[in-house]
C-alpha cells in the first residue's frame, strides 16, 4: 500500500509543475485547494477557490483498456467530471490531464469534506500495481486512491 501511495503521489504532485502553462491564458479564481497534499486547512468564507487534480502520465485519455479520471464530491455529493484539461509533454507518448472543479463564490462557513478519487482501467490498474482485486471487464474504473480533505471556512 505504501508504494501505491507514493506512485501515486509522485503522478499527481508531477501536475503542479505541468499545470501552470496550460492554464495560464485562463487562470482560476482564488487559491487551489489540494487533496492530495491535504492543504489548506483554513480557507476564508465566501472567497473563491479550485481543486485540481489529475494523472502526470497516462497512454490516452480514452485508452483501449479504459479511461483514467479524477473526480469529486464535497460533503458526500458528486461533483460530476470537472473541466477536462490536456496538455502535451515533451517526448513523451503520453499527456497529463487535470480535472478542474472551480468555485468561483466559495463556499459558506463550516466544515467541508473534499473526497477525491483517482480512477484507472482495471486491467492497467492491476498490470502497474496501483490495484488489486478482479476486474468485472478489463476496462472497468476502479478507485485506486481515495482520499479525503476536510476544511474549515471561516
Amino acid at each position: 500500500m505504501k508504494s501505491k501511495v507514493l506512485l501515486l503521489t509522485a503522478a499527481c504532485m508531477l501536475l503542479v509543475g505541468v499545470a501552470a502553462p496550460a492554464m495560464a491564458a485562463n487562470e482560476p479564481l482564488g487559491e487551489q485547494i489540494s487533496i492530495i497534499a491535504g492543504d489548506p486547512d483554513v480557507y476564508d468564507a465566501d472567497e473563491p477557490f479550485f481543486i485540481l487534480h489529475g494523472w502526470g502520465n497516462y497512454p490516452k485519455a480514452d485508452h483501449p483498456a479504459g479511461r483514467w479520471e479524477f473526480t469529486l464530491d464535497v460533503n458526500g455529493e458528486d461533483q460530476g467530471k470537472g473541466k477536462r484539461l490536456t496538455t502535451g509533454v515533451a517526448g513523451g507518448e503520453g499527456r497529463p490531464w487535470l480535472s478542474l472543479y472551480e468555485f468561483e463564490d466559495g463556499l459558506p462557513a463550516g466544515e467541508v469534506t473534499f473526497t477525491g478519487y483517482w480512477w484507472a482501467p482495471c486491467e492497467l490498474a492491476i498490470e502497474y500495481e496501483l490495484w488489486s482485486g478482479t476486474c468485472p471487464t478489463p476496462n472497468a474504473q476502479v478507485a485506486v486512491l481515495v482520499i479525503d480533505h476536510t476544511v474549515t471556512f471561516l
